[in-house]
């Protein structure tokens, strides 16, 4: 999915898609309060949105990034509340 510009926001929801137009201007990270190295690298969704349209690798490897730290910090809250025998 991030290689072709979608971000993961939040679980159970759909994709935001950095290559879309609404993504242009928009000076905010990927996801407020997410500590992954895009959110708080100061990469805004304008910037990814621009290096997507520029056919730069960064721009799919910062996304990519983002949905990997995502996808892991998922499996540790799942795994923590298997264990603490909530689920």
């Amino acid at each position: 999915a991030g290689r072709h510009g979608s971000a993961i926001i939040e679980f159970g929801k759909p994709f935001y898609s950095v290559r879309k137009s609404y993504a242009r201007h928009d000076p905010d990270p990927l996801m407020a309060g997410c500590p992954c190295p895009t959110c708080t690298g100061g990469f805004s969704r304008a910037y990814l949105h621009h290096l997507f349209r520029a056919h730069e690798p960064s721009g799919p490897a910062l996304v990519t990034a983002h949905n990997l730290f995502r996808m892991n910090s998922l499996m540790r809250d799942l795994r923590q509340r298997i264990l603490d025998d909530e689920l």
